[in-house]
């Protein structure tokens, strides 16, 4: 499948989707939005692709919307980025969000769509909507309260201030901050630790995860009794169990 605002590729059961327009810090503008959309079709269709790896060539992750774009002629097939949020968010494989430098507005709350963001050093949070004149969209006003709570989330979209790694990850919003010449490495290797893992038990936590802050404690229990029937049903639950009695590496093959 050829692209032209970002880069797909896949190794080791890892499919890493790269935001490809460095020229404008991989601002987000309609094309890439609607190829974002088919290349999460793609990998979700993917069963040999179990990790989703989101990031950005260059110095940024993603500047956020593409504001020289905005008020020009429109493309025929024009994509919100509720679409593409949903996708990520329901995925049934683990999506990590490398943040590589700055993000942005649309690019911040890509980045929240992770389940895991791990950040360089190098890495940059703004929810910037407030200095030109808007609200924060992208479903930030959803997932930043989520992450780091509302009275943090309200402080950092009315000012529009800048969050370091280190502070983002002081507050939660981020997993872990690595060292910038050591930050690929680092996430390819995280990566495919995660792909190693049983998909079907991964995609089945990720998928309760998600809903438990919308649900009673009664009815996720009802979930995760039927995740763990599937679960305990699959060759990989035996598979775990060998290779822990056998005292070696499981070799979960996704059945």
């Amino acid at each position: 499948m050829e692209f032209e605002t970002i880069i797909l590729e896949k190794q080791d059961g890892v499919a890493t989707l790269s935001l490809n327009r460095p020229d404008t810090l991989n601002a987000i503008n309609n094309q890439m939005r609607i190829e974002l959309l088919d290349a999460l079709d793609d990998v979700e269709q993917d069963a040999a692709a179990r990790v989703l790896v989101i990031t950005g060539k260059g110095r940024a992750f993603s500047s956020g919307g593409d504001v020289r774009s905005m008020g020009k002629g429109q493309a025929e097939r024009m994509i919100g980025p509720y679409p593409i949020l949903r996708k990520v968010i329901g995925l049934g494989k683990p999506v990590i969000a490398a943040v590589n430098g700055v993000a942005a507005g649309a690019g911040f709350s890509l980045a929240m769509t992770g389940d895991i963001i791990l950040a360089s050093q190098e890495a940059r949070f703004i929810q910037s909507a407030i200095r030109i004149g808007l609200v924060p969209d992208w479903g930030a006003m959803y997932l930043l309260p989520r992450l780091v709570g509302m009275a943090r989330a309200k402080q950092l979209m009315f000012t529009g201030e800048t969050l370091p790694a280190t502070e983002a990850e002081r507050i939660g919003l981020v997993s872990k901050v690595v060292a910038s010449e050591e930050f690929e490495g680092f996430v390819r290797d995280f990566a495919r630790k995660l792909a190693e893992g049983p998909p079907i038990a991964i995609g089945m936590t990720k998928k309760i995860v998600n809903a438990s802050l919308g649900v009673d404690l009664d009815t996720l229990g009802l979930l995760e009794f039927q995740a763990q029937t599937t679960c305990r049903e699959s060759e990989d639950h035996k598979e775990g169990l060998a290779a822990f009695k056998e005292k070696r590496k499981a070799n979960f093959a996704g059945k």
